[in-house]
């Protein structure tokens, strides 16, 4: 069995989310869809919304294994056919969402968490309703008598899926056959050639057909191909890589001590953490340096602002009068 699509996890926005179903679709349009489903389920409105995806594409088969429940199986039912292996469980029931009250409150309060609640739970009481009504669809059977099935919330065994009208076939189940979804996924990772298809619609990895090479081999085969062309390609002699140097910015430049930067075909130049720590540590002495000649600076002007030597006192003379630069200037002139 070749599987499309295999939701096989957590279903929402950080798991098997609408968008995620959506692209995958896409490049599947025209064509019959097989979906592996084995998941405890996730977010009911992305759900809801698979579903629908799987009902406007029209051709899509769901097959359920492990354990389905949920969330999981509201997006089953968009399906055309839904096969459920033998030994698979399946479960329903009514949603539910985290109700957070804690801590304490006065009459006024305690009224208010109630009209919460109670809105909370008539919203809920709506959207099992609606599914309900989906199921119903399904199963061909009421409305209220889905919803007691809901209520109950227990694990039912494919058979008694079936007997309910949940699914259409139950079938062996799958194991020892291939899951081409989860494989294809895993070899793209590991740069591998895609996987081949088994021919005439088999399902197992192994053909033993007389005289047939089997699917295993062919995917040893491709390994093996894929390992003796990565090695050819190791022992060609590899052209030294040459690099651009951007010698534009030589005051840069000097401070890195480096002949120029490295430059891509954009003329983008590439600059390296030891780099802009040197840089860093640069600017950081140019800004020590312009203090030091701020201040000075801050002195000249100070000085320039200073008064005359004609205003100093020099000294007192024998009679008492004062001496000053300017007054013993004239007495030298005199002379």
């Amino acid at each position: 069995m070749t599987y499309n699509i295999n939701i096989n996890d957590y279903i929402g926005r950080w798991g098997f989310s609408k968008q995620y179903c959506q692209n995958l679709l896409q490049g599947l349009k025209g064509k019959p869809v097989s979906v592996r489903i084995s998941s405890y389920g996730g977010e009911v409105a992305h759900a809801l919304d698979i579903r629908q995806q799987f009902i406007d594409h029209g051709d899509v088969t769901a097959y359920l294994y492990g354990f389905v429940a949920s969330s999981a199986t509201i997006l089953a039912m968009g399906a055309k056919k839904i096969c459920i292996s033998k030994y698979c469980m399946f479960l329903v029931h009514k949603v539910s969402n985290w109700v957070d009250a804690w801590g304490q409150m006065n009459a006024d309060q305690m009224k208010q968490l109630i009209e919460e609640l109670k809105k909370n739970m008539d919203d809920n009481e709506k959207i099992d309703r609606v599914i309900a009504s989906m199921y119903a669809a399904k199963c061909g059977k009421s409305v209220e008598d889905i919803l007691d099935v809901l209520k109950e919330g227990r694990w039912l065994t494919a058979q008694e899926a079936k007997d309910y009208g949940f699914v259409d076939e139950v079938i062996e189940g799958d194991e020892g056959k291939m899951n081409v979804a989860d494989y294809t996924e895993k070899f793209n990772m590991l740069g591998l050639p895609p996987l081949p298809v088994p021919e005439g619609g088999k399902d197992n990895l192994e053909d033993e057909t007389p005289g047939k090479t089997s699917i295993l081999d062919k995917i040893m085969e491709a390994i093996t191909g894929l390992k003796q062309s990565n090695e050819k390609k190791n022992e060609e002699p590899q052209e030294p890589i040459k690099k651009n140097m951007n010698k534009d910015f030589k005051k840069v430049n000097e401070l890195l001590g480096v002949e120029g930067l490295e430059a891509n075909e954009a003329g983008e130049v590439t600059v390296t953490i030891d780099q802009l720590k040197t840089l860093n540590d640069k600017l950081n002495e140019l800004g020590s340096k312009q203090a030091e000649i701020d201040s000075l600076k801050t002195q000249v002007e100070n000085l320039k602002k200073a008064d005359g030597d004609d205003s100093t006192v020099v000294d007192d003379d024998t009679n008492g009068s004062k001496i000053t630069a300017a007054s013993m200037f004239d007495e030298i002139k005199n002379l």
